[in-house]
């Protein structure tokens, strides 16, 4: 994408060299608002990011105490918090999720039925399933590079049941 942004700064500039080279008329000279307009719409390309990095795509599996996480959800984080987070539901075990390069702060949650009904609610409630270290209080880390990353594992535990 450098080499777009290069080649259109060049032309923008060869056109408003070459307005100044005709001589054109000094009072609302036609060639100098053609190139300013194209100069500010090379300006405001340049200024957009164009070329930043290109996402990442993650994809994995996710074992709670050696069994694949039936459902739940992952979320990566950028650790300097620079990045909008990318978050994938986690079925069967597997996810995959797009996300912008960097190091990452991995956080899994799931949850199971409580046993105990909701009588505000009329259903059952829930607890979760998998311990604060692998979620609210994650340990668990990557480094996400652009491109595709397969095999990119984790194996949380669970929490005893009540």
């Amino acid at each position: 994408m450098n080499n777009n942004r290069t080649y259109l700064v060049a032309k923008v500039l060869r056109l408003w060299r070459g307005g100044i080279k005709r001589g054109a008329p000094k009072s609302h000279d036609f060639g100098y608002r053609r190139c300013g307009g194209l100069l500010g719409i090379a300006l405001v390309l340049l200024s957009t990011g164009c070329g930043g990095p290109a996402e990442g795509v993650v994809s994995g599996s996710v074992t709670i105490d050696g069994q694949p996480l039936q459902q739940g959800e992952i979320i990566f984080e950028a650790a300097d918090g620079a990045s909008t987070p990318g978050s994938a539901e986690i079925k069967d075990g597997k996810y995959q999720l797009t996300v912008a390069p960097g190091k990452k702060i991995v956080r899994i949650s799931a949850s199971r039925p409580n046993g105990v009904v909701d009588p505000l609610m009329k259903s059952e409630g829930s607890e979760p399933r998998i311990p604060p270290e692998f979620n609210t209080q994650s340990k668990l880390s990557t480094e996400v590079k652009s491109g595709m990353q397969q095999g990119v594992d984790f194996e949380v535990t669970e929490i005893a049941k009540k």
